[in-house]
């Protein structure tokens, strides 16, 4: 059952993601080795504990985000991600069965899952060669080498009567005569490598000393209630003398006063690197400090000096976020600048998240794992509400208050899911910003391939509004002029 269902899942993702564009393919192989994953849990008689569903579900969840970006970058982060939250789950049903974790295996859980499936499938076909060694393997031989030719003759037979049929059979004969049958072959192997292990690791039993049972992972305790009260008094006292002497250049606007000394693009990058890296640097200190601290009673004073070293780096967070909407407001909204801004407000819930573990004795393991579904649940949230749009149409909004707009940024360099907001804005905008607009984006994506040739599980939403607003521009139109070369210059340079 075992290598039927992986060797089944593996044909169906292999017809599906192989030289494939991302689309609804993506959610539908990923749903499929997640459900896999939890049928092969329950026939062990295992339980589906949260640590092994809530990445399958954040899988899916950052899966779906293909169906709906065009961005290639974006689809590469999507993949990267969603295999990682797949390693996650597959590591948790690892860790239930074996009495072994720890933080490493969190950190890096999608090569260490990789490594145990490896393994798991090595382990799994050992014992099936052993299995077909003894004799119990041969009905299974006889019984595929009865059924195959009648299969595949019954096969040819229908290939005459349906058109279905017929075009698997026309596939199946190109990929023999380009020989790409070669390729797929290596994608479907190494799918089953990783479905057999994954599954295999599934259908383990429970160990008798499991991990949430088991000792936590501890560093050994090196400091003490005074070095602590040092490192954190100092640091909050500087915190304390910055943030009293540097209330305007916090939350103040002196990119904007003649006379400061400060550029916009000092103010942001000081912002980010001082404000962000700062407070990332005071959550790493405080949870090392606790980590690394000899068992004590609790002192009211170390708690109290925590908890203002955090809210302190809560204020350089917000401060930093502040910053960045000054520039903004003055220079337009970027990718690299909305980025900035949701790092802040991701480190400022792992902040609240410290504050909870600072409780008690943390837990590391624990916290990077919330930790990374916050981060999770931040890529689905930028993904699927299309941060690529929201710009643009921020940059059109900032255009009607300023008259400033950086054209080649938005038709260029922003991305196609964003098109079809900017298409969606001509009409609104004046006819030298709207042709100009128009003309470079035509030039841009004169040759996109379109969704003509697409297959059914290739179909991407933004893909699809995208074609549509070329068209309407008519931007694949093959008797379009080319752009002129005063034209192409225009589209090159900044405005």
């Amino acid at each position: 059952m075992l290598w039927s269902a992986a060797a089944a899942l593996s044909v169906f993702a292999t017809a599906l993601l192989y030289a494939a564009r991302p689309g609804i393919n993506w959610p539908l192989s990923t749903l499929a080795a997640s459900l896999g994953l939890m049928i092969f849990l329950g026939s062990a008689r295992r339980q589906w504990r949260l640590n092994v569903v809530l990445p399958l579900a954040l899988a899916c969840l950052i899966a779906s985000g293909a169906a709906l970006t065009t961005n290639p970058a974006a689809a590469l982060l999507i993949a990267a991600a969603a295999l990682f939250a797949l390693g996650s789950a597959v590591v948790a049903a690892y860790i239930d069965s074996t009495p072994a974790d720890g933080p490493i295996t969190w950190v890096l859980a999608a090569p260490y899952a990789a490594v145990l499936t490896a393994s798991e499938a090595g382990r799994r076909f050992a014992e099936a060669t052993g299995a077909f060694r003894e004799g119990r393997g041969i009905p299974v031989i006889r019984g595929i080498a009865i059924a195959a030719p009648v299969t595949l003759l019954l096969a040819l037979l229908l290939c005459e009567a349906d058109p279905t049929f017929a075009a698997g059979r026309d596939f199946v004969e190109s990929a023999f005569r380009d020989f790409s049958i070669l390729p797929r072959g290596v994608f479907f192997s190494v799918l089953t490598v990783c479905l057999v292990g994954g599954f295999g690791i599934a259908l383990r039993a429970p160990s008798s000393e499991p991990a949430h049972h088991s000792t936590p992972w501890t560093p050994r305790p090196l400091v003490g209630d005074t070095e602590r009260q040092i490192v954190l008094g100092s640091v909050a006292a500087l915190f304390a003398i910055y943030l009293v002497l540097q209330v305007s250049y916090l939350f103040g606007d002196p990119g904007g006063r003649t006379g400061s000394g400060i550029s916009y693009a000092d103010a942001v990058h000081r912002g980010f690197i001082e404000l962000n890296v700062a407070a990332s640097v005071c959550g790493v200190l405080l949870l090392a400090l606790r980590l690394l601290a000899v068992p004590t009673p609790d002192d009211r004073r170390l708690e109290a000096l925590e908890w203002i070293v955090t809210l302190q780096a809560a204020m350089l967070l917000v401060s930093a976020f502040y910053r960045v909407n000054l520039y903004e407001g003055a220079y337009g909204y970027t990718r690299l600048r909305l980025y900035v801004q949701v790092y802040a407000v991701v480190a400022l819930f792992a902040l609240i998240l410290l504050l909870v573990e600072l409780r008690a004795y943390p837990s590391l393991d624990r916290l990077l794992r919330r930790v990374m579904v916050v981060g999770a649940l931040t890529l689905a949230s930028l993904v699927c509400g299309n941060s690529d749009a929201w710009i643009a149409k921020e940059n059109l909004l900032r255009y009607e208050r300023t008259g400033r707009i950086d054209i080649v940024y938005l038709t260029r360099n922003l991305g196609p899911d964003a098109v079809p907001e900017l298409v969606a804005a001509l009409p609104r905008l004046p006819a030298a910003v709207a042709g100009r607009i128009e003309g470079c984006l035509r030039q841009w994506y004169r040759r996109y391939p379109g969704t003509a040739d697409d297959r059914w599980f290739e179909w991407s939403l933004r893909r699809a509004a995208l074609v549509r607003a070329l068209e309407e521009i008519k931007a694949q139109d093959p008797t379009a002029d080319s752009p002129t070369a005063t034209e192409a210059g225009s589209c090159r340079n900044d405005s």
